[in-house]
């Protein structure tokens, strides 16, 4: 219904092929255009009918494997050479510094936080909002420590880690937009762009 393949297992294996699938339409149709497209209008449409679709659902899926993580990775580096007009083998480092774009990994830290932050800021929904606002006195989310890799990858505990990483000032901001700018940057600080 919401576009996102859960499977028996609980793995994400057939959503991120399902997401790779379509990426990859959305890219061969990018390279086709990036002739006629102007290069200040490149980014902008990339953004727009790529990276839309990459960061939908992200922090529900974010937990997937290394590999699974790379083949988006992967996607998203080619999208950045369209956007800069950059030839095949291309610095990324270079090219997402130039582009001001976060990675996949960043990504999925930054559309966490700020779906923690939503829950916690309207406490909605319930179910989860009882999770991420039971907090000890450093505003910390207190999580039950699960040794379950299929729970440690989930959303909630996933979350509720970052969360507990990000600086107080952060954790105690209940305005969005603010939120929203310190959290960009502390991803940008503090998550790695590519897997080390």
């Amino acid at each position: 219904m919401l576009g996102v393949v859960i499977q028996n297992n609980l793995k994400w294996t057939a959503q991120v092929e399902k997401l790779c699938s379509k990426l990859k339409q959305r890219l061969l149709g990018l390279e086709k255009l990036r002739s006629i497209m102007s290069k200040s209008s490149r980014s902008s449409i990339i953004q727009g009918v790529f990276q839309s679709v990459l960061c939908y659902c992200l922090p529900l899926f974010g937990g997937c494997s290394q590999t699974e993580l790379n083949m988006l990775q992967t996607l998203q580096n080619r999208a950045a050479r369209i956007a800069l007009n950059f030839p095949a083998r291309s610095n990324r480092d270079v090219m997402f510094s130039k582009l001001g774009w976060m990675t996949v990994r960043q990504l999925v830290a930054y559309h966490t936080l700020m779906t923690i932050f939503k829950v916690r800021v309207t406490s909605s929904p319930e179910y989860l909002s009882r999770i991420l606002k039971r907090e000890n006195h450093n505003g910390q989310i207190i999580m039950k420590n699960v040794l379950l890799q299929l729970y440690r990858s989930s959303f909630v505990f996933r979350g509720a880690v970052l969360w507990n990483r990000i600086p107080r000032s952060l954790r105690e901001d209940d305005c969005e937009k603010s939120f929203k700018l310190g959290v960009r940057e502390w991803v940008l600080n503090n998550v790695n762009r590519f897997n080390l």
